[in-house]
């Protein structure tokens, strides 16, 4: 079994928010902050308005300090592409172009013609776990049943060449490199007209279509398909019950409660909030992922028992470019408070490649609460290990 199965292949990558934003959301502002920088952490923790007035304020500010206008471009370029924004995410990206290799903006630009992905309808799906220890739910598209893994961890929905040749989606012109766990790919974009997903249905959905080969992991077993987190987003709320046996989407997912925790959106797709004695973080939220990886900014909310426990290990590493091996840093065992909610992880590798967050969160920590919810309407989480009284599900 690979030690990760990381599957945000997908995910663009847009130029890093600054380091007191991206490393930690959750601190306090600056004491030097501008207003520039406020309306960036209000876009990033997803404020309503907070986009528009962050577009609005680099129109009238085309003098601003150059890091400045591409710090927030790059927030409105991942912003817009969860939303599916393609005309406005263009403009965006194109002004704050990635150094990563990705081609954010050609996607959004041949993407333009497209509406935004549209979810009607709830569903309550029985969550499966796959060879690989990913999980899955069926989803239909044109009469073909298939697996997708849900993952937040991808920006855009992924299908393999095989499975697209079954589903039949039409193509958009062009192809791009876009930025994997292990290396860059090539794949073509594409459009499903509508899927179905239990009772719900979603229209509009793009797609990237990769090589077979660029989906095989875990001894060559071909990943099908991958639910990004633009439909996600599109059903407005996405609840995993019972130890993430069952996702629900939709209207029939609850509400998070005022009080629940807040989300932001991460440069790798979704935020979360992960706390111990020692402060509060952001960290990446991988649902793509068979397990957690702590970062380095995340090393400063550890113990100084859990720091001196850390060992060498060999693992392997699979992605969309195949699977490489290298030796990491691994802690026996970490504890964390999610959302307000306590979490153990054994055997963390240490990612050195990506600082930021704290971490990445994969379904080792959502498989620990019965009730794992995020509503990305109010941008809240809440994280129960028994369902709250006042958040039933129909």
């Amino acid at each position: 079994m690979i030690g990760l199965i990381a599957l945000a292949m997908a995910s663009s990558k847009p130029q890093p928010v600054p380091a007191q934003i991206a490393a930690n959301p959750y601190g306090a502002a600056a004491q030097t902050a501008t207003g520039a920088d406020a309306l960036i952490r209000d876009a990033v923790f997803g404020v309503p308005g907070a986009t528009a007035a962050l577009s609005q304020w680099l129109d009238g500010h085309k003098d601003a300090a150059p890091n400045t206008r591409k710090t927030g471009l790059a927030v409105l370029c991942n912003v817009y592409g969860a939303y599916t924004w393609n005309v406005a995410r263009a403009a965006a990206c194109a002004a704050a172009p990635s150094e990563d290799g990705d081609d954010d903006a050609g996607v959004a630009k041949v993407l333009t013609g497209t509406p935004p992905v549209r979810a009607s309808g709830s569903a309550r799906m029985p969550l499966t776990w796959n060879g690989l220890g990913i999980q899955t739910i069926a989803v239909s598209v044109n009469g073909v049943d298939l697996p997708w893994i849900v993952d937040t961890g991808a920006e855009i929905s992924v299908l393999s060449q095989s499975s697209a040749d079954k589903l039949k989606p039409h193509y958009v012109q062009g192809q791009f490199s876009v930025g994997t766990t292990t290396e860059a790919v090539s794949g073509r974009v594409a459009m499903i007209d509508l899927m179905r997903i239990g009772d719900a249905t979603v229209e509009n959905i793009p797609v990237l279509v990769l090589p077979d080969a660029q989906l095989a992991v875990g001894g060559g077993r071909v990943i099908p398909a991958i639910l990004g987190l633009q439909v996600l987003n599109a059903f407005h709320r996405a609840a995993w019950l019972d130890h993430a046996k069952t996702l629900v989407l939709g209207e029939a997912a609850p509400h998070a409660g005022a009080g629940a925790s807040r989300l932001y959106w991460h440069d790798e797709g979704m935020g979360i909030p992960v706390e111990t004695a020692a402060g509060r973080q952001g960290a990446f939220l991988d649902t793509g992922a068979n397990a957690s990886l702590l970062r380095p900014s995340g090393l400063v909310l550890l113990s100084a028992a859990e720091r001196a426990s850390v060992a060498q290990k060999k693992v392997g590493i699979g992605g969309a470019g195949g699977t490489v091996t290298r030796m990491e840093a691994e802690y026996p065992h970490l504890t964390f408070s999610i959302a307000g909610s306590p979490v153990r992880l054994e055997k963390v590798s240490m990612d050195t490649r990506d600082d930021q967050g704290a971490a990445r969160f994969g379904m080792d920590v959502v498989k620990q609460f019965d009730l794992f919810l995020l509503d990305f309407e109010a941008m809240r989480i809440m994280a129960h290990r028994a369902a709250p009284t006042h958040a039933r599900v129909r």
